[in-house]
Parts: structure tokens; sequence; C-alpha cells
């Protein structure tokens, strides 16, 4: 309390000197403009008014100041967050007594009217503040206050500059004014002259990204969407065709390839079409597919084009038409693996999986670009080809080397995941099962390969026989996985769908190694949670029934997490339960106590 009662009173004395003759001069003052950001948060209601005012008396020099529009951006968060109706202050007492007291009327109708003012002072200089580097992020924090969306980070600025002007409200209250003063910003945003040569430039096309992110939740028919075709029409379709800011490792892509590409030779145009992809309507994400399709093999292999063509993967909501959307992906894949952008393979088992159409058609299309499909002895080795995004060729080479060559990838080991997801995964089945142990041994002990694990035991297409199959194969691996950190977890998973008899068989193979696994920080922890001390004596009837009842809670909460995940999500108002982060150490001292005390 002595130390929160300091930081008052120094935060009081500050903004006290914080005078209208001297106050701009601190403002734009780097360590001033520092000291004011971090005590702004612990000032009260008439503190933070009195700083407005002085702010607000030259908006033009603030704005375009690197400090001071700092400063500004802190301010308009702050009034934001005061003028809700739970917000409580701390003031004191004659008695030096903290207390909590809300804000009055005056003192909201006066922060109401300083975000109004700002924001009509750069919706009408929005020309000239839309290409300056610090206005731009006064816009970008006017947008999100406008509408009470707090977007991505990429959209706002770096991470660190995030979380200090995050919303950290998950919905605002909003005073009525607002919603002319978003309707009229996005009307200014349509009407700026030379588009196509504004959203070139980072700072107007980050504006313009935060903009269309921000509308689309409330306002994505009204706002949104017009912003995006405008956007289209005026924008990206009226580029020059001799933009050559960002180009890819061979070059621009060629203009024979259609208009839309010149848009993937500046990246600042690049990132904005992303997000209009992300935020358009399904009939606007269609004709933007129908530009890019007659370039998609160049897209693919374009260093900075392949990302757009992950997003428009992951926007696609329409099953009907995801088939021709598959058939000219299909041709572009070798492309994709050729020049290692493996994400755009990633996004398109994704999507498979999420609309349920062509997964046959996609999982043929991969066998064949790595060469899997020749003959029954390449589709068995279509898992570790997956595993490691690698050509049947260069696998089989590395097989009859005496040192293991070639490293789980992230993203073959994620499209693996996804393809055991699929109605029919057989073959990936068999062809997992056919791995020589010790290098499935060598997978699920890797931080990327571990979590093929969890899709194996959790999907609806893999038979118990095929799980079982797999537990009996690294029946003599158990300790080994035990007491790897990434293998002790692919172990649990296996354990979770294993059969009383197989749990049996891994806790006799623990027992006999009881000290190496105790031994080690994460075999200690599935030695107590699988009670072994416990099936280490001569009753084991005991174990059993504890495991049967453990077991049939589990099946329990996953079948309460199966209907709410089909139920949708809540009510997003509400936030989740802050949940206490406890590392693995702890939970093994934890579970021995436990299992002690039973």
């Amino acid at each position: 309390d002595t130390w929160v009662q300091l930081l008052y009173q120094l935060c009081k004395n500050f903004i006290d000197d914080f005078t209208n003759k001297d106050g701009l001069h601190y403002a734009c003052n780097h360590l001033a403009s520092r000291i004011l950001q971090s005590l702004l948060p612990s000032a009260s209601a008439a503190s933070v008014g009195h700083i407005a005012s002085v702010l607000s008396q030259d908006l033009w020099t603030v704005c375009i100041n690197a400090f001071a529009s700092r400063v500004l951006e802190t301010t308009l968060i702050i009034s934001l967050k005061m003028i809700q109706d739970d917000y409580m202050q701390q003031l004191y007492d004659d008695d030096e007594n903290p207390i909590m007291v809300p804000l009055t009327e005056l003192e909201k109708k006066n922060l109401t009217e300083y975000m109004v003012k700002v924001s009509k002072y750069c919706s009408n200089n929005l020309l000239d503040f839309i290409g300056d580097t610090y206005a731009s992020h006064v816009i970008r924090t006017l947008l999100i206050i406008l509408t009470g969306v707090d977007p991505s980070p990429s959209c706002t600025a770096s991470k660190r500059a995030h979380s200090s002007l995050s919303l950290a409200i998950a919905s605002p209250s909003l005073p009525t004014e607002f919603a002319d003063l978003v309707s009229y910003m996005a009307q200014r945003l349509m009407t700026v002259p030379e588009l196509p040569y504004v959203i070139m430039e980072a700072c107007s096309s980050a504006v313009y990204q935060c903009a269309l992110e921000t509308f689309k939740p409330h306002h994505q028919v009204a706002l949104c969407l017009p912003l995006v075709q405008h956007l289209l029409d005026h924008g990206l379709l009226q580029l020059p065709d001799d933009i050559t800011l960002c180009s890819s490792p061979t070059g621009s892509l060629p203009a024979a390839d259609g208009k839309i590409v010149a848009v993937f030779n500046c990246e600042p145009t690049a990132r904005l079409l992303e997000t209009m992809i992300k935020t358009c309507s399904g009939a606007q994400l269609s004709a933007i597919f129908k530009l890019l399709e007659p370039s998609l093999g160049s897209l693919v292999a374009h260093k900075v084009a392949n990302f757009t063509v992950q997003r428009l993967l992951d926007a696609w909501s329409d099953t009907e038409t995801f088939t021709a959307v598959s058939e000219s992906l299909e041709s572009a894949l070798g492309a994709a693996l050729q020049a290692r952008h493996h994400g755009v393979l990633l996004a398109w088992a994704q999507a498979c999986r999420r609309l349920g159409k062509t997964q046959g058609n996609c999982l043929k299309a991969l066998m064949s670009v790595l060469g899997c499909d020749e003959s029954e002895e390449h589709e068995l080795c279509i898992a570790p080809c997956l595993l490691y995004l690698t050509p049947y060729a260069q696998y089989a080479a590395s097989c009859t080397a005496n040192k293991p060559t070639l490293s789980v990838n992230f993203h073959g080991s994620r499209i693996l995941q996804e393809l055991l997801y699929f109605n029919k995964p057989i073959k990936l089945v068999k062809s997992l099962l056919k791995m020589p142990t010790p290098e499935l041994l060598r997978v699920l002990q890797h931080p990327k390969g571990s979590h093929v694990t969890d899709a194996f035991c959790s999907s609806d297409f893999v038979g118990t026989k095929s799980r079982m199959a797999l537990v009996s194969k690294l029946q003599n691996e158990v300790v080994a996985l035990a007491c790897s950190k990434h293998g002790s977890r692919a172990l649990e998973a296996l354990w979770n769908v294993a059969v009383i008899k197989a749990k049996s068989a891994m806790c006799q193979q623990l027992a006999d190694h009881a000290n190496a696994v105790k031994a080690s920080e994460w075999g200690a922890i599935l030695y107590c949670k699988f009670n072994v001390r416990l099936y280490s004596k001569a009753d084991k009837t005991d174990w059993e029934e504890k495991e049967q009842k453990r077991a049939k809670k589990l099946q329990m909460l996953l079948a309460l997490k199966r209907d709410n995940e089909a139920s949708g999500p809540g009510d997003a108002s509400i936030p989740p339960p802050a949940k206490k982060k406890k590392n693995r150490a702890e939970e093994s001292k934890a579970t021995m106590l436990y299992d002690w005390h039973e």
C-alpha cells in the first residue's frame, strides 16, 4: 500500500508540473514521454484529462512527433477504459486512506469529447497523416477505440508496443458518437487519391489493414466489404507493372501471369491483400482466386506470394467451389515443394480436413509429388517421406546410410497429423506401423514428431486395432520414451488409448527399470501418473481398479470436450478463468505427495 501511495503521489506531482506552457515540450522529449507513459495507467481521471487538454492544443505537432504521438495514443486507450461503467479509480481521502471512486459524468463527458476531437482532427487530415510513420499509428489506435476491436498484433505494431497499447477489454461500451465517427473514417479512407501509390507505402498499408480488421466484427456489411471492394478495384488492380520493391529470388513475377501479380512485387500491398482475404465475403474471395488462378504455379514458388495462397486456403469456407480450388492447386504442389514453401502444402491439407472435400485427391497428389505412388513398396514409405518432407529416392538413400541424415520437418509433421484426421487414412497408418522401430522411436522423441502420436490416438478414423499395433510395436521402448522429454508425452498419449493389458505391460517395463525411470525428470512424472509403485505390489487388483476409474473419468472429460466443441464457442465476452502455471517438476512433486497420502 505504501508503494502504491508513493506511485500515486509521484504521478500526481509529475502531471501537475505538466503545465500548458511546458507540456508539449515534455511530451516531445524522449525520457519525459516514457515516464509519462508509465505513469498514466496509475493516474486519476482528472490527471488524464489535464494531459489531454495540453496535448489538444497542438494536435498536428503531437501526431507527427515520435514521442508525443505515443503519449497521445496512451491517453486515448486509457480514456476509453475510464469511461466504462465498471471502471473505478483509486484516490486517497484526507487521512491518506485509499478509496475506490467511480468517474463523475462530467469526467466521462470530457474524456469522450477528447476522443471525439482527436478522431475528427485525424480524419480531416487523413491524407497527410496516413503516410506518416507516427501519425499513422495514431490513426490505427483511433480505429481500435472507435470500434472497440483490438486486432492482431501484426496489424498494429511490434509485440512490445502492442502490449502497452492493448485495450484489454473484451467488449467495451462505446459512446453513441463513435458510430458516426467510424463511418466518417471509412468514407475518408475510400476517398484517398492515387490509392495504388498510397498502399505501396508500409504505413498506409498498415492503416488499411487495421481498418479491415477492426471493421469486420461489427461493421462487415456496411464498411468492411465496401472497403475491400474499393481496395481491389481502385488499388490492387491499378498498380503499376514496374514495381520491384520486393522481388522473388528468381526475379519479379512475369507480367504475362496477370495484372494481379504486381501486388506481390511490393510487400506492403501483398500483406494488404492477405488481410483483404481474411476479411472479405465468399463472393469476393472467389473473385480474388480467379485473379490468382492463372499464376498459381508461380505464386506458390514466390517468397511473398506463397503466404497469400496459404491465407486464401485458410479463409475458404465454400465446400461446393473448393473442388475447383484443389484441382488448380494439385499442379502447383511440385513448385511449392521445390521452393521449400511447405506452408502451402499444410494449408491445403488443413482446408481439405476442415471442409471434408477432396481428401483422397490431396493424399494422392502428395504421394505423387514425393514419388511414393509408383509401387506398393513406395506407398509404405509415405509417412516418413511426409515427416521429413523429402522425396522417396532421397529417403531410400538415407536408409542405407550408417547414420540418420534426415530430420523431422515441422510442416511435414503437421501435414501428417492433418492427413491422419482424413476419412480414410489407412495408407498412412500402414506406413507408420511399417517404419523401423528405432526410426519411429527417434521420431517420437523429436519435439516436432512427438505430436504425431496425438493425431494417431485421437483421430476417429484410426481404429483401435491400429492403435494397439502401435503400442505393441513400441512395447520394448517404453523406458526410452518415458525418460525423454518429448517421448514421455507420446507415451502418455498411447497410454490413454491402450487397453488394460497393454497398460500392465507398460507398467511392468517401468517397474523393472524403476531406478532409471525415477532418476529422469520426465520418467518420474509418468512413474507417478501410471501408479507404477502400486502396480509393483504382488496384488494387481487395486492398480487395475484405480486405472479403470481413471480411464472412465478421462473418457467422460473427452466426451464433454467434444460436446462443447460441437455446440460452438461460448459467450465471447466472458473471459476464460485464469490458470496458474505449474511446471512439470512441480507437477511431479504434487503427484508424488498425492500418491504417498493414498
